[in-house]
């Protein structure tokens, strides 16, 4: 696995700040960035030769006017839209826009705006925007993204936050995204990895000793290799060396949401799983999987011999939050181990919940509005903050689900897991998730590693199964099949 630093606007801004404060000028920053992201164009669309450059009126828009002159000097046919009147352009960028004047490209107003070019430049907000884009411009936004034309990006799609990856009223959707400096943490979750494309880092020739000067407000966290655990056992070693993982789940009708997460359990590596569940179909899911110990579980089961044995609690798939579920989440508040709460659990402690630092949630986007009493929007508009209040209100790790999985803990950084398909989006999905992850506890990896470790197996098997079915046709036992590949 591999992390990599991830930085939002605000440390963006600062470097920013200080590189034309003392080492190089605004107008030094703006030729060596539009450079990089000529080279960037040419390299991806070689037989590219007309382009079409939309500029807002600031710095990303100057951006595009010098990407213009220098474009023309490389033989490309140039057509530059302004978003605005010159009279809003900013005073930089009417100094590029004098140059260009000079050169033989047409300007003209976006009411003319065409998607009628080999490829798109995208230099009309950078980090800068902080309100909702309406009207004229989103109407141009949705016109771009419904062509079938390549865009590509001036350091951030316009209309997206780079800090919380979320869209401002309408987003450029980028084919590829040249961002300066560094990696920004908005690009991967939310609605980033839908926006950015392909994201290219220019450092812009700022040595790393400079930028290691700023902290990362995040890490992204991948596969490389999909090697992700690698910890060799010892050749002496026993099923009771590698932990005993309870299961509470599958109420009636949901036999599937306890199997897949005692399977994901028993996959991620514990040496032993109980999987405790309605008794009116332990029997055949016992046939289903030999491996696991299934029990049966009336209303008034008595399991404190399973609690007692077990080292790590799995609460929460297809449970329900009627007279079972309940009578079974009640059962388990004796449990004084590491916990791992998702789905109905989650419901349940949303109504009366307490800071416990042994447990990690799994919630999706409905799951942290109800934990938080906040609507979907208030989730999705900053993952990030959301799931640093998830932490603060319940203890523990916070495993947001979603486009680019946030996992948070107090006093360390949020990891994003950088691997992942629409194709998890799928019922049970989940529950395996949250049967890896208390496998991974059972084997004494510790709460926060064994959270980001969990996720990123759950979304490398995913990825794995995509690749070997398809997106579409993927269901949740599939990415069960491909958890052995990033365990060797």
């Amino acid at each position: 696995m591999q992390f990599s630093k991830l930085y939002d606007v605000a440390q963006t801004r600062a470097l920013d700040k200080a590189l034309t404060v003392g080492l190089l000028t605004q107008t030094n920053l703006i030729e060596i960035a539009s450079k990089s992201v000529l080279a960037e164009l040419k390299k991806k669309w070689p037989h590219c030769h007309d382009i079409g450059i939309l500029c807002g009126p600031g710095g990303n828009g100057a951006d595009g006017f010098c990407l213009a002159d220098f474009a023309i000097s490389e033989g490309l046919n140039v057509t530059v839209y302004l978003l605005q009147d010159e009279g809003s352009i900013s005073e930089i960028g009417r100094k590029y826009l004098e140059v260009i004047k000079k050169r033989d490209v047409k300007i003209t107003l976006s009411q003319e705006f065409s998607c009628a070019h080999d490829v798109l430049v995208d230099a009309v907000f950078g980090l800068g925007i902080n309100r909702q884009i309406r009207g004229h411009t989103k109407g141009i936004f949705e016109k771009i993204n419904s062509s079938n034309i390549p865009v590509i990006a001036i350091d951030v799609p316009s209309g997206l936050s780079a800090t919380t990856g979320s869209t401002l009223g309408a987003v450029i959707k980028a084919s590829v995204t040249v961002t300066f400096f560094w990696d920004k943490q908005g690009f991967h979750t939310g609605d980033g990895k839908d926006s950015a494309g392909e994201v290219v880092i220019a450092p812009l020739g700022i040595s790393e000793t400079l930028l290691d000067d700023f902290n990362p407000t995040a890490l992204g966290l991948s596969s490389g290799n999909n090697e992700i655990i690698n910890v060799k056992r010892k050749q002496s070693s026993h099923k009771g060396d590698y932990g005993h993982v309870l299961v509470v789940a599958g109420n009636k009708g949901f036999a599937g949401s306890g199997f897949l997460a005692a399977s994901g359990a028993l996959r991620s590596g514990s040496g032993l799983v109980s999987l405790a569940t309605h008794y009116s179909h332990a029997a055949s899911l016992a046939c289903l999987r030999p491996e696991l110990m299934v029990h049966p579980m009336h209303l008034f089961s008595n399991f404190d011999s399973l609690i007692k044995k077990s080292n790590v609690l799995v609460l929460g798939p297809g449970l329900s939050t009627k007279i079972w579920g309940l009578s079974m989440f009640r059962k388990t508040m004796m449990f004084n181990g590491a916990k791992v709460f998702d789905a109905d659990a989650l419901n349940l402690i949303s109504k009366a919940g307490s800071i416990d630092n042994y447990r990690i949630i799994t919630p999706h986007v409905r799951e942290a509005s109800r934990l938080l009493q906040v609507s979907d929007f208030d989730i999705e508009v900053d993952r990030f903050a959301a799931a640093k209040s998830l932490v603060e209100k319940f203890g523990g790790v916070a495993v947001l689900k979603g486009s680019g999985t946030i996992v948070q803990t107090n006093g360390e950084l949020p990891v994003v897991i950088l691997a992942g398909n629409p194709g998890m989006a799928s019922g049970g999905v989940g529950d395996v998730l949250a049967g890896i992850i208390g496998g991974l506890l059972a084997q004494n990896f510790g709460l926060f590693l064994s959270a980001y470790l969990g996720a990123l197996l759950h979304a490398t098997a995913g990825d794995l199964a995509a690749k070997k079915i398809g997106e579409r046709p993927m269901a949740a036992s599939d990415i069960i099949d491909q958890l052995a590949r990033p365990l060797i």
